[in-house]
């Protein structure tokens, strides 16, 4: 039975994890928090259809197993979900137990053996641990870590690299469980840190796995709690139907139903919602909700805890995490062109929603069409993946002219993939290795397999290239002006789509041992580079060759180094570019460095390489102002 005006819900309780316990010191209180979840919980299962607890915080807290199996094998608790990104508990303890080293305390839970599953068990979409690299790598590019590193500066020595360690912390945790205890050695070399410090990080990290179970559950969340509540705004995937804690309670107390709520037997629980009087205190309670969201509203006017706008919280509710939709009737302008298997899947990986394929009746190619979330608000931007099924510029070049007779939305076009790198170990800022992302510049795509050769070996070129999209270029050089300030969003890209591939190995960036340079068939020395970020591409612009033929001539590639000042080689973008041409559209390029175009080369790096390159063209396509998508 509901209530007038009144709607069920999904509710997520983010108060019983033991990281957001210790940071809210709850063993100084313990008896007034846990009468606080009690309630709490008895509030939800009144009013929600499902009630989804994290299975980590069950599992590892004490609190929330005294509460929750008070409802165990009574109708009441049915409602009541444990939820993680595993497919099952044997999948889930598995996956903890290699998250946590022996000696720990999660460590020391999860080798225990587990008994029958009490509560039902809910799949997330998503993986919190992806959700918390994702925001913390962005954190590093908007400037946000600074902030706290400064807010923490007075309460702990920082590194000298303190801003490279953040960076590189994702990668360096590798498999183990992204908490504080985890963090702190990598971040500042000690694992005790001062409680305000751990408190800091604590509420870092909590905010993003918060907001990754409330948005992909769609759940709302308790407002307003007295002993449990959460610094800042706490993320809610329904923001609309968030309970206010102490109003519900107090108008409780105020109607007289307060103490019945507590004591009652837990199947009692229905008969209490159906009290006229129970009634008459969620409507006051809601009352004081709204004008809790009218504030609320006014928060983010201001800009917020995190730049977030109430339009797009509120929004979210009808969203997972992570998938935007793409409008109704909304046109893509921009197509990506990719010549192999693991190229197309790379790209895939960085797609933030993808909808079925499609296709046109006229045309034999099979598109897929994907989506990138805004940097920040306003819509998806959609776009077109297209891979032909033979490499070259020829099929380049008819793939690209089938997709813009079926698509004349199409603006901007991308060729993505690997390529092969010109090294130059005399002059350091333009030493391109292994992994390294190459994007054309305004020298544009060189043909050079359209050359004339003398007799004396020397070379001239004889096609005219065409020079990049003006409006991708201007995105490239704002890319590249934002990375002078420490700004790298393809990095965070690169993470997030790691973290799609379910960690694939292959797509890891392999060892340095396997980035080796000949000169002369003996192995030479990389060149130091200040510029170079250790574990991170660095991000070159200059002219690309393309032609036909697979390059594996050290000599004839420095050759087109030297006198074209090209600094990568591949085989489809001439072609691409001829048909962008032909239908007055712009192309840019941007290549993944996978070997070095001599006889040495491999296929160490052909994935890793792929990904860097699809990370760093969502880049460019974020760049690109939303009016022109419109």
């Amino acid at each position: 039975m509901q209530h007038r005006g009144v709607s069920k819900r999904r509710i997520f309780a983010h108060f019983f994890d033991v990281h957001f316990l210790e940071e809210k010191g709850v063993d100084r209180f313990l008896a007034k928090a846990l009468a606080e979840a009690r309630l709490a919980i008895r509030f939800a299962i009144m009013l929600a259809d499902e009630v989804f607890v994290p299975a980590a915080s069950y599992y590892e807290s004490s609190l929330c197993k005294k509460v929750l199996n008070e409802f165990a094998q009574h109708p009441a608790g049915a409602c009541i979900r444990l939820a993680a990104s595993a497919a099952n508990l044997d999948e889930f303890i598995e996956d903890k137990v290699a998250q946590y080293r022996p000696g720990t305390v999660q460590g020391e839970v999860y080798s225990q053996p587990f008994t029958d599953l009490i509560f039902p068990w809910r799949q997330r979409r998503r993986s919190a641990t992806a959700d918390i690299v994702s925001d913390w790598l962005r954190a590093a590019s908007d400037g946000e870590a600074e902030k706290i590193f400064r807010s923490l500066s007075k309460q702990v020595i920082l590194p000298v690299d303190h801003e490279r360690r953040w960076q590189d912390l994702p990668s360096k945790l590798g498999n183990s469980a992204f908490i504080v205890d985890n963090v702190a050695p990598l971040l500042f070399g000690q694992f005790q840190l001062p409680a305000g410090t751990r408190n800091r990080l604590h509420s870092v990290i909590n905010r993003s796995y918060f907001r990754s179970y409330a948005l992909d559950l769609k759940a709302a969340v308790f407002r307003n709690l007295e002993w449990m509540e959460g610094d800042g705004l706490l993320p809610s995937g329904d923001p609309y139907n968030d309970i206010d804690f102490l109003a519900l309670k107090e108008a409780c107390r105020r109607t007289g139903i307060l103490s019945k709520i507590a004591q009652v037997a837990p199947d009692s629980l229905f008969d209490v919602y159906q009290d006229p009087r129970f009634a008459a205190a969620l409507l006051e309670s809601q009352a004081r909700s709204t004008e809790r969201q009218e504030d609320e509203r006014r928060f983010y006017g201001r800009g917020g805890a995190a730049g977030e706008r109430w339009e797009d919280v509120a929004s979210m509710r009808n969203e997972p995490l992570g998938t935007p939709s793409i409008a109704e009737g909304a046109v893509a302008r921009v197509l990506i062109v990719t010549a192999l298997a693991h190229e197309r899947s790379a790209v895939l990986a960085t797609f933030d929603g993808s909808d079925s394929s499609i296709g046109n009746v006229d045309d034999p190619t099979i598109y897929t069409l994907g989506t990138y979330k805004p940097n920040g608000s306003g819509r998806a931007r959609a776009v077109l993946l297209a891979t032909p099924s033979d490499m070259g510029k020829v099929s380049a070049a008819v793939v690209g002219s089938q997709a813009l007779r079926s698509f004349k939305g199409v603006e901007h076009i991308l060729m993505v993939g690997i390529a092969a790198g010109c090294p130059n170990p005399l002059v350091p800022a333009e030493h391109v290795r292994l992994g390294d992302v190459v994007v054309s510049n305004n020298a544009g795509i060189l043909e050079f397999d359209d050359v004339k050769r003398t007799d004396g070996g020397a070379i001239e070129f004889r096609g005219s290239p065409q020079r990049p999209d003006n409006r991708m270029l201007q995105a490239l050089n704002l890319l590249i002006s934002q990375e002078e300030l420490g700004r790298r969003p393809w990095e965070m890209h690169f993470s997030e789509a790691l973290q799609r591939l379910e960690r694939k190995v292959e797509f890891r960036r392999p060892s340095e041992d396997l980035d080796i340079l000949y000169q002369s068939d003996l192995p030479a020395v990389h060149p130091l580079d200040p510029q170079r970020r250790p574990g991170w591409p660095r991000i070159h612009t200059g002219a690309i060759g393309s032609s036909d033929m697979l390059l594996k001539d050290s000599v004839y590639r420095n050759q087109l180094r030297d006198k074209f000042k090209v600094r990568a080689i591949e085989m489809e973008g001439s072609g691409l570019q001829t048909a962008a041409w032909a239908a007055n559209r712009g192309i840019i390029v941007v290549r993944g460095i996978c070997d070095y175009a001599d006889m040495h080369k491999s296929d160490a790096w052909q994935r890793y390489a792929a990904l860097s390159a699809a990370s760093f063209a969502k880049a460019l396509v974020q760049a690109l102002p939303e009016e022109w998508f419109t």
